[in-house]
């Protein structure tokens, strides 16, 4: 629980320090709960998700009704991490972290962009166009910043397990 308390404030901090565009916003408050999702598991990277998820969004904009949007991709996405490094065993070796990186990322981008079209719908702001022209740089950063968590994530990974005496999770 400790663990997922510090990545959970992990979360905050990267989110908090964001490049926000509008509609189209670059931020690594997904790498500690993909983190936590490939270290413990789905359902700590969904813990890990939905309360740092929660926290930053507070801080940054308050509460809000349409709080759930902007959560829902981050906890689905800790999820689907978690639930892709159990079938690896954990072990993120080979294509696997590459599996479970890209795909949390592009589960969570997909998410990201339903919750604007509702989002925008809400408030009165939908145009096709709003939508359309970033979606492919939107999944284009999601890919790029797989790619690099798939790189960085074995060895930091290790590095994690053997300072903390964690061993891997055997699934039967």
């Amino acid at each position: 629980m400790a663990y997922d308390a510090i990545l959970t404030a992990m979360c905050v901090v990267l989110g908090l320090v964001s490049l926000d565009f509008g509609n189209l916003k670059i931020t690594f408050e997904d790498l500690p709960i993909l983190l936590g999702a490939a270290l413990f598991g789905p359902w700590d990277g969904m813990i890990i998700g939905v309360l740092g998820t929660s926290i930053y969004q507070m801080l940054r904009f308050g509460a809000d009704p349409t709080l759930p949007l902007w959560v829902i991709p981050l906890m689905v996405g800790g999820l689907v991490a978690g639930m892709l490094a159990k079938r690896s065993n954990y072990s993120l070796e080979g294509k696997d972290p590459w599996i479970t990186m890209i795909g949390a990322e592009l589960v969570i981008t997909a998410l990201n962009t339903v919750s604007l079209i509702i989002y925008s719908h809400i408030y009165g702001f939908f145009t096709p166009a709003y939508i359309l022209a970033p979606l492919l740089p939107r999944f284009l950063i999601a890919i790029a910043k797989g790619s690099v968590y798939a790189n960085v994530m074995p060895p930091v990974i290790r590095a994690i397990r053997k300072t903390l005496n964690i061993s891997i999770k055997k699934t039967a």
